[in-house]
């Protein structure tokens, strides 16, 4: 009985999620946590074309396709979230280079952790950080559902945006990172130079002084030139928040 519960579970949060299994679990595409999604129908339809077009090649390599590699793939206006565990950087270089090979990308965050594989928990626990998440969005004044897509992964909450405004982005940030079981918080597709934790006077930006505790993380574009991530904040606990720019 208790086997068969938690295989409902899981069915459930999958099904929750729009997430899809190919070939043995190595990849999995999802459109991630989209609320009420308003996208239009052709947009939709052409970011879920673009999901299953990455997801299916990057299955195809058998460099990937193994039992510790650990994949999601996220795609919401033509910007695409790698996010996932995979065993070494050669492996996170690859997908991320076979994902800009795919026609159609606007953007590449390649946010995969170098890492084992999160164990069936924690991705339950995803989910639930997932919902607590969303509820959060709720009090958001002004934000369209049509904004925001939202992945929870291994703790880590990512937020891929479409046209934030630097308020929205960082009250997000401010408050997602609140949440028990959060263990950082990334904003992809907003303009960190626009948006500061720390005082409305002093931008945090590619050229600015931060503190040496802060970390700066390179995504990639599919475009020549590569987008840059900012931490915009480091948590006491070693929990952290990071601006990522298209």
């Amino acid at each position: 009985m208790r086997k068969f519960s938690l295989c409902l579970l899981v069915t459930l949060c999958c099904s929750l999620s729009g997430c899809f299994i190919i070939a043995g679990g190595a990849v999995i595409g999802g459109m991630a946590y989209v609320i009420h999604d308003h996208r239009s129908i052709a947009q939709a339809h052409e970011d879920q074309n673009l999901q299953y077009a990455i997801a299916a090649k990057l299955n195809q390599n058998a460099s990937i396709n193994q039992p510790n590699t650990y994949i999601y793939v996220t795609v919401f206006y033509g910007q695409v979230l790698l996010s996932g565990q995979v065993p070494n950087a050669d492996i996170k270089s690859l997908a991320g280079s076979i994902t800009k090979g795919v026609s159609g990308i606007n953007t590449l965050y390649n946010e995969l952790q170098i890492r084992g594989r999160a164990s069936d928990m924690t991705r339950l626990s995803d989910s639930w950080i997932n919902t607590k998440v969303k509820m959060h969005m709720l009090t958001i004044k002004d934000l369209k559902s049509s904004q925001v897509s939202i992945n929870v992964n291994n703790g880590i909450v990512y937020v891929l945006g479409h046209n934030l405004t630097p308020l929205q982005a960082r009250w997000m940030a401010d408050n997602f990172d609140q949440i028990d079981g959060v263990q950082k918080v990334v904003i992809c597709g907003t303009q960190p130079a626009s948006i500061n934790t720390q005082s409305d006077n002093t931008p945090i930006g590619a050229n600015s002084q931060e503190p040496k505790t802060n970390e700066a993380k390179t995504s990639e574009a599919a475009s020549p030139a590569s987008a840059e991530a900012q931490t915009a904040k480091q948590k006491p606990d070693s929990q952290d928040l990071e601006y990522v720019n298209d």
